[in-house]
């Protein structure tokens, strides 16, 4: 009798090839935003059936697991730089929004 809880093998196995899935996708995406996040995702499909299926696929979920948080983790400087980048312009937009908004009244039909 094994004391640790297994998940339903159809669905440790559909959870498994949707993670393979996302991290396949990740690097194909052109947004560095997409590049971590799916990675990311795919972490999180597969962290149920690396921990709670059975023995083949824990272990083909384990290595897809850790493959997605290498890939997860190689793009994080990159999706960095890209978010830093988007709140510099997006301050920059408010400002001159701002900017404009009190120089000119608003209009009033």
């Amino acid at each position: 009798m094994s004391s640790w809880p297994q998940m339903n093998p159809h669905s440790a196995r559909s959870l498994t090839w949707v993670s393979l899935i996302l991290v396949v996708i990740g690097p194909i995406a052109t947004s560095r935003a997409a590049m971590f996040l799916f990675p990311l995702l795919a972490a999180l499909a597969g962290v149920f059936p690396a921990a709670f299926g059975c023995r083949r696929t824990r272990l083909v979920a384990s290595v897809v697991l850790a493959f997605s948080l290498t890939v997860g983790l190689l793009n994080y400087p990159g999706f960095k730089r890209h978010m830093d980048d988007y709140a510099m312009r997006a301050r920059e937009r408010a400002a001159e929004v701002g900017a404009n908004s009190q120089l000119q009244p608003p209009k009033r039909p």
